[in-house]
């Protein structure tokens, strides 16, 4: 992949597929890039279609990265994970810093005890999590540095029923 400032940088995007009927979805879609400071934030895009809302999980690793072996690079060390609706950043929908302070004055995360019950494991504090119910249209998340050095982070959406 190629950064904002034209030089290659590491890229990873997965997508998980769910076939159970005469349409398939896509109901996860993860990606692996490198945040920094000021234009090296990270910008990841994803569509929802069909009718009603739709529950949408979005979560980073971070912190959560760094204990893995298998990764050289630095681990993002406070992602801030900002979501939007549309592809520009005009709309902002929900914004988190650490999960388990959902709202930056200590209040518990509300959505802890869901997260807890369909197996839903954050490694970290630091890691960010949003629930949403997103209708059909285009939504754009921002990732971020909270706080700490750049590194390497993974975003994750999911769909849940």
């Amino acid at each position: 992949m190629i950064n904002p400032q034209g030089i290659t940088d590491i890229g990873l995007i997965n997508f998980y597929e769910e076939n159970g009927s005469d349409t398939t979805r896509i109901v996860y879609c993860s990606g692996r890039l490198k945040v920094g400071n000021g234009n090296e934030v990270g910008i990841f895009s994803f569509a929802v279609s069909g009718s009603g809302r739709r529950r949408v999980i979005l979560k980073t690793n971070g912190p959560s990265l760094a204990s893995n072996p298998d990764i050289s690079s630095p681990a993002l060390s406070n992602p801030k994970l900002s979501l939007y609706e549309g592809s520009s950043f005009s709309n902002l929908l929900d914004t988190n810093g650490d999960w388990e302070d959902y709202d930056g004055n200590g209040s518990h995360n509300p959505f802890e005890d869901e997260l807890d019950g369909r197996g839903i494991v954050l490694l970290d504090s630091s890691d960010s999590v949003l629930w949403a119910n997103l209708f059909a249209g285009i939504y754009t998340v921002l990732l971020e540095i909270e706080s700490g050095s750049s590194g390497l982070c993974v975003l994750e959406v999911t769909e849940y029923r």
